[in-house]
């Protein structure tokens, strides 16, 4: 729950209702909840790009902060608001893990076989 106090909407020519905001934050924390104090603020865009034009027009951009990994942005824009943020916010759980994966990967050094395994003994 720690990710959700931290969280901020901001919508352009879209009504967004309490039951929008119930929504995000359910499926904020089912995707990111899991990586804990790893994420340390989560921003939402939402907008209705062509307004009344209709067609492909509502856009949702998440931008989640994570603690020394930066930050990871995701744009998606859809038909309808709510397949918008659904697939936002599917995109974001796949960066985010990818994003810590990478940055807890050991790194490796160019130094001599033995400074790397020293467990093994030359013969």
């Amino acid at each position: 729950m720690a990710v959700l106090t931290r969280t901020k909407v901001r919508a352009v020519g879209v009504d967004v209702s309490d039951q929008l905001k119930g929504y995000l934050e359910r499926r904020l924390l089912f995707s990111i909840g899991r990586f804990g104090r790893r994420v340390t603020a989560v921003r939402i865009w939402i907008s209705d790009v062509n307004g009344p034009k209709g067609g492909r027009d509502k856009k949702c951009t998440i931008a989640a902060r994570l603690r020394g990994a930066g930050e990871v942005r995701i744009e998606e824009v859809g038909t309808g608001l709510w397949s918008a943020i659904d697939g936002a916010v599917g995109r974001l759980d796949r960066a985010v893990s990818r994003r810590i994966a990478r940055g807890q990967e050991p790194r490796t050094t160019r130094v001599g076989w033995d400074a790397r395994w020293p467990a093994v003994s030359r013969i």
